[in-house]
């Protein structure tokens, strides 16, 4: 990949507090070319399968589509069949039941 530009670096370092709606956008456009520099790091590798999620529609963006929501098992455990939720960790559902 090329280098970053010198407007790159220069969005890069700025404070997005202090940049316009447009120049926010080139900064995460700046930010993911430096995170592309080295595609073998985790936040690259999780750029691209977030990138391959999008394209086959599995991944759809906030607002893009009818909210679905999480449907939770009687004991507020993943329902059967399917991925847990995010953070869901099946140690948390035993130790809640036991308070």
């Amino acid at each position: 990949m090329a280098p970053l530009s010198e407007e790159d670096q220069r969005l890069i370092a700025a404070d997005p507090k202090d940049l316009s709606p447009e120049e926010r956008r080139k900064r995460a456009f700046a930010l993911r070319r430096k995170i592309m520099q080295n595609p073998d790091s985790p936040a690259a590798r999780t750029l691209e399968d977030l990138r391959r999620a999008h394209e086959s529609g599995a991944l759809q963006p906030p607002g893009a589509g009818p909210v679905r929501f999480e449907s939770r098992a009687e004991d507020g455990g993943p329902p059967a069949g399917g991925l847990p939720p995010a953070g869901f960790r099946p140690d948390d559902a035993k130790t809640s039941g036991a308070q």
